[in-house]
């Protein structure tokens, strides 16, 4: 299904397609951040998880606008902490916020505070008795502290 782009641009997506796999698709191509736009159909904004399908465009065409609005929060950070932007989560309370959500997603308001914290990823650890254990970490842990994680998750004390 092509999709118009309101700047005359032309866009092919199959009708699975979630938008914000469109949204990268056009950061390839025209080197628009995907956080630095948002598309509206029908007078409506469009979440970035949901599918062309699930909009109900009847016909082999549709059109969208697409607002430009630069964010550069995300590069202020960068810039702030001297972190790429994938080394690092945010969380608001205990909620980890997903980078396909949007703010008002979250209902995240002015002046509210968000907590900053070194991304997690998962390792797997191998025991004497061959059993896999997966802990998940971040760029930052110490040996130390890799050390105690398999401790809390096993109750086999480490050196």
């Amino acid at each position: 299904m092509p999709i118009v782009i309101d700047m005359e641009s032309y866009l092919e997506a199959n009708s699975s397609d979630v938008f914000h796999m469109i949204k990268s698709i056009i950061e390839k191509k025209a080197g628009i951040h995907s956080y630095d736009h948002l598309f509206y159909y029908n007078g409506n904004l469009i979440s970035d998880t949901r599918s062309l399908d699930s909009l109900s465009i009847s016909g082999k065409e549709a059109t969208l606008q697409m607002i430009f609005e630069p964010n550069d929060g995300v590069k202020i950070v960068e810039d702030t902490t001297n972190l790429p932007n994938e080394d690092w989560d945010l969380f608001i309370g205990r909620i980890r916020l997903q980078n396909v959500k949007t703010i008002s997603y979250y209902d995240i308001n002015e002046n509210e505070k968000l907590k900053m914290l070194p991304a997690m990823y998962q390792i797997s650890l191998r025991t004497c008795i061959g059993e896999t254990i997966t802990l998940e970490v971040t760029q930052v842990d110490t040996i130390s502290d890799v050390k105690e994680n398999f401790f809390k998750e096993t109750d086999v004390p480490v050196s």
